[in-house]
């Protein structure tokens, strides 16, 4: 009997280890960008927020689609420093002699684990494009007014 007990106990051991091991690595990932926090007032090309290959780069490509991150490496030009503010992270980015016609800017939410990229291309109108639909409040302001913090 007290046999029984003791692989039971260590089967249900064993069992809520393997649970909480999950549990921490799941964590980890959700917070794998927490590094960028450390990017505040620091130009975007200092710390090549676009060029550096990860799972930033990866999810920008994934969110934006080829053609427009081919568009968001050629012309993210004249940089402005990233500001993070209630854990938004905003970096801004246009095309060199045509800032008004052509710029992006980047946000990502340190708490919801979500980029979003806000797009004015010449005369059309912004675009903002969210992970898993979701639009931020700062993007979809940026949307209404390009021009506000």
């Amino acid at each position: 009997m007290k046999k029984i007990f003791f692989i039971v106990l260590a089967f249900f051991s064993l069992y809520f280890n393997a649970q909480q091991k999950k549990t921490n690595t799941s964590t980890a990932k959700s917070t794998s960008l927490s590094y960028m926090k450390n990017y505040n007032d620091k130009y975007p090309f200092e710390v090549k927020l676009i060029e550096k290959k990860g799972a930033f780069r990866t999810r920008l490509q994934k969110l934006m689609g080829k053609e427009k991150f081919q568009d968001l490496e050629d012309f993210f030009n004249v940089e402005s420093p990233i500001t993070i503010k209630n854990n938004v992270m905003i970096a801004y980015g246009c095309m060199q002699h045509n800032c008004d016609g052509f710029y992006f800017k980047i946000f990502y939410d340190f708490n919801k684990d979500i980029i979003n990229v806000g797009i004015k291309e010449g005369e059309k109108p912004i675009e903002v494009l969210g992970e898993k639909g979701i639009i931020l409040d700062k993007a979809a302001a940026f949307k209404i007014d390009p021009y506000t913090d």
